[in-house]
């Protein structure tokens, strides 16, 4: 049975009740910190005796940064982030992990200004930090392809930050649905390229061919499945084919979904796009694909066609 809180937890105006924020504590310990969570590290909150709701917003959002790519900071009953918690815990089931010795999750690697499309400052000191976290992301969760080139050579030889702008929208298209080509001071690009790689801590990783990336994203001028889009007949047969397109291991379907039934979407169809997204967000859907959003990214991504 999955874990419930009567109020939220985490920043303010959250009420903070001590036996809904030691609930959220118990599922933060319980995840590693590899996939976002505290790893064992929060003590149990006592007002005024122990424990800290700044050290649980803190986890809370490091959690969410990571898993979603954006945070607020609060768990709130019924909400994406108390369902996560609840998938990657089985319900509350596992366990606090031990905490780790020695290992201070390290500080965040911080940039002066701006990096990527004007009007961004493009500071060298800047840019190679950001070079360092996309090179430190696999392929495969939107770090750099093998075609993208020596992005330092670019930089030194031709007075080029072409490669690196390439790598960011990559980047932000991937994990966001969405880009800019910048990556800003403050921004969320900044902070999920800082919860993927442990403050800028891990090392390069090899980049895998992005011949898939390469090739025209599908798009569509509506949305497509659950209520209350609107199924407009060519966005849906662009969203099944796109499903037909992914391979069953990443969450994609074999069998034709369907009919197409303009103003409706169907139940299969919209079946299909739930167990996408469940497999591609860690449990997480909407069981919808908006134009822009990060399904119709992923799908895209994922396609073989």
């Amino acid at each position: 049975m999955a874990v419930s809180i009567s109020a939220a937890v985490g920043s303010k105006p959250a009420p903070n009740n001590p036996l809904d924020v030691n609930k959220i504590i118990g599922l933060l310990n319980a995840i590693p910190d590899t996939q976002g969570g505290a790893h064992g590290s929060l003590d149990y909150y006592m007002p005024g005796m122990g424990g800290s709701i700044g050290d649980v917003t803190s986890a809370i959002t490091f959690f969410q940064n990571f898993n979603f790519g954006k945070a607020d900071g609060r768990v709130d009953p019924g909400g994406k982030t108390l369902q996560l918690l609840n998938v990657k815990t089985n319900g509350g089931t596992k366990p606090p992990l031990p905490k780790k010795a020695g290992t201070p999750k390290p500080p965040a690697l911080t940039i002066s200004d701006s990096v990527g499309k004007q009007p961004a400052g493009n500071r060298v000191e800047d840019i190679m930090k950001v070079i360092r976290m996309l090179r430190a992301v696999p392929t495969n969760q939107g770090g750099p392809t093998a075609e993208m080139g020596d992005m330092e050579a670019g930089l030194i030889l031709n007075n080029s930050i072409s490669g690196l702008v390439d790598a960011i929208i990559r980047f932000q298209n991937f994990n966001f649905g969405k880009a800019d080509g910048r990556v800003d001071r403050n921004g969320k690009t900044l902070e999920l390229l800082n919860a993927k790689t442990n403050g800028g801590t891990k090392p390069p990783v090899i980049p895998q061919s992005g011949g898939k990336a390469t090739k025209p994203a599908k798009t569509i001028s509506k949305a497509v499945g659950a209520f209350p889009a609107p199924n407009l007949p060519q966005d849906q047969n662009v969203i099944i084919n796109l499903l037909m397109s992914v391979p069953e291991s990443e969450g994609g379907t074999k069998q034709p979904v369907g009919p197409i039934i303009p103003g409706m979407g169907d139940a299969g169809l919209t079946g299909a796009i739930i167990k996408f997204q469940k497999r591609q967000f860690a449990g997480w859907s909407d069981g919808r694909v908006d134009p822009g959003g990060k399904t119709l990214a992923r799908l895209n991504d994922k396609s073989k066609g």
